[in-house]
């Protein structure tokens, strides 16, 4: 009996969460449309003739493969400390407080490294570019 009431409070659960989400997403996507529509409809004397030009510059294939082999150089100059440390932030999105307590030092200790390896990295990079 009381196995039947948690499930039952767990598909309630689900399904609150599941409606919630749906709705909020189609109240976003009614706005985003009834806005893009008013921008699209906009009366002649409301309108303003600006002329807006974006110049979508396209990198050729040939320079974005030179700066993967160069940020691949920097990272192989690496310690493995340093590589485990960029691992650990931006790849499984952890803490300065989570890192500290893995490497067993304080987070102001993993800030700081963090910010010298990444102007380590940086320098590196850009020596291999110029």
């Amino acid at each position: 009996m009381n196995r039947d009431l948690k499930n039952r409070k767990a598909i309630e659960k689900g399904f609150s969460s599941y409606a919630s989400t749906t709705l909020r997403h189609a109240s976003r996507d009614f706005f985003k449309k009834l806005c893009m529509e008013n921008d699209r409809f906009r009366p002649f004397d409301e309108a303003d003739f600006q002329i807006n030009v974006a110049f979508k510059f396209c990198e050729s294939p040939f320079i974005i493969l030179e700066q993967n082999i160069a940020l691949l150089q920097a990272m192989n100059d690496l310690e493995s400390s340093e590589r485990e440390l960029l691992h650990l932030k931006y790849f499984q999105d952890k803490t300065d407080e989570d890192i500290a307590r893995v490497f067993g030092v304080t987070r102001q200790a993993i800030t700081k490294s963090k910010k010298k390896l990444l102007f380590k990295l940086k320098k590196h990079y850009q020596s291999s570019i110029t």
